[in-house]
């Protein structure tokens, strides 16, 4: 577990997945909500992307699900800011969704969590997302994405590669995140993504941030 963590660091710190460009981007569209808001965050970890995003926001409910506890724990102990207006939740989408209110979100956060479910996974996830963001309610959907005409292999080929060159890594590290993708990684198109998502009523406002592999779409509630 601590070298998993060891690896999350690093990556970071190095911004090899973009977990600096995005959240100055993102605060600037924030910003122009009028009202404190109440946030979802799935797939949580330990709550970096959302917290930095979220700088002088006025937020008055964070809710976190995520499949580790420790995460959480993480999580618990470097956002003191919200102490008291956050919920942890331990479990998977499907277990803890369903728990949640309609239409009781303004915000929702998946960054780099999606792409680990299975197609129809994905599809059922983005139909409870539909279901408890508020209308006009956002969606930050950061994530892994498949080249339009690249299968999953190709995919899986494309990204070891890229990593061999992540020099913020040790050869050991390397090795752990490319086992990691060829286990857990299961991105779709961009068009699907849209696709999908159009199908729910709703519009891509904005990409945030791209380059060759990963990327972080802004989707607004109609």
């Amino acid at each position: 577990m601590f070298e998993q963590w060891e690896l999350y660091y690093a990556i970071i710190r190095n911004n090899h997945m973009l977990h600096h460009d995005l959240p100055p981007r993102l605060n600037k569209r924030l910003s122009q909500f009028s009202h404190p808001i109440t946030v979802l965050d799935l797939g949580s970890g330990d709550g970096y992307m959302a917290y930095q995003s979220l700088q002088g926001i006025e937020v008055a409910e964070y809710h976190a699900v995520d499949l580790s506890t420790e995460a959480l724990k993480r999580l618990d102990a470097e956002t003191p800011a919200w102490n008291g207006r956050k919920q942890m939740h331990a479990g998977d989408f499907s277990s803890v969704l369903p728990e949640f209110s309609k239409e009781s979100y303004d915000l929702v956060f998946a960054n780099y969590s999606i792409h680990h479910l299975a197609t129809s996974e994905k599809v059922e996830l983005l139909r409870e997302i539909d279901r408890v963001l508020r209308r006009e309610g956002l969606f930050v959907w950061t994530d892994v994405v498949l080249n339009e005409d690249e299968n999953r292999e190709q995919y899986v080929s494309r990204l070891s590669a890229v990593m061999k060159h992540w020099d913020g890594l040790t050869a050991k590290q390397q090795d752990q995140g490319i086992q990691h993708i060829k286990d857990c990684d299961f991105p779709e198109t961009f068009s699907w993504m849209t696709n999908e998502l159009t199908q729910l009523g709703w519009t891509h406002e904005v990409e945030l941030i791209r380059d060759a592999t990963f990327g972080s779409w802004l989707f607004r509630r109609q």
